[in-house]
């Protein structure tokens, strides 16, 4: 019923809250309990660069969703994409 393009950024942005959320409370205990330097700025770039990755996972789930039609091949899939970046990403 409608396409491509709007379906999907309206998805993303009714998500976004559920996606962005648990990184940032997540990275809020993490960053106090491991003891970084206590800065603003470094708090930002660390909650950041988690949002981020969380965004990029997601998106590697609708990749291979879309790529593949039952689940039983997306699970098969699906460590095929992610071990090489795991390997190369450090």
């Amino acid at each position: 019923m409608y396409d491509v393009v709007p379906y999907y950024l309206s998805k993303i942005l009714a998500e976004l809250p559920s996606f962005v959320i648990p990184p940032i409370i997540a990275m809020l205990i993490t960053f106090f309990s491991v003891g970084f330097t206590r800065s603003y700025e470094n708090f930002f770039k660390f909650v950041l660069n988690a949002v981020c990755n969380a965004l990029a996972a997601i998106s590697y789930g609708y990749l291979v969703s879309c790529g593949v039609t039952n689940a039983e091949a997306a699970m098969q899939l699906s460590p095929v994409i992610i071990m090489p970046l795991m390997l190369v990403g450090g």
